[in-house]
């Protein structure tokens, strides 16, 4: 997932936002995993415990970093469509962020989606959280 426009600079004062994450069954020490195969190598992300980004990238105008949605509602609209057409079993949960290097848009199915990029996230606790299967049957 790629910023389509960045902004020249970073304005948000958010702290929380909304990461797409595939959760995992109860035998796996982490929690969640990211959602797209390629990121399988970060590990996994248990609730509550700070991550930092570890992935680099020469060819993006700007750092990398988590993509984090600032509305929820751009939030399930993506996760309903990534389980609709692509990917399953992911879910919609709420997360603290630090550290934004870039914030913009990144359009998906034609729509434009806010979106931060931050270094480091935490999955808050179920009590906290959005724990809900958005896929659209």
């Amino acid at each position: 997932m790629c910023l389509d426009t960045v902004q020249d600079e970073v304005t948000t004062k958010r702290a929380h936002g909304y990461k797409v994450v595939r959760k995992l069954p109860e035998y796996h020490s982490s929690d969640y995993s990211p959602q797209y195969s390629y990121d399988w190598g970060r590990g996994g992300y248990k609730t509550g415990e700070w991550v930092t980004s570890t992935t680099s990238s020469t060819h993006l105008s700007y750092p990398t970093g988590f993509h984090i949605f600032t509305e929820l509602t751009e939030a399930k609209y993506y996760c309903g469509l990534l389980n609709l057409h692509w990917v399953e079993n992911l879910i919609v949960v709420r997360v603290q962020f630090k550290d934004v290097v870039a914030q913009g848009t990144q359009m998906f199915n034609l729509k434009p989606l806010k979106v931060v990029v931050a270094r480091n996230m935490k999955i808050l606790p179920d009590k906290q959280s959005i724990q809900e299967n958005t896929t659209s049957k």
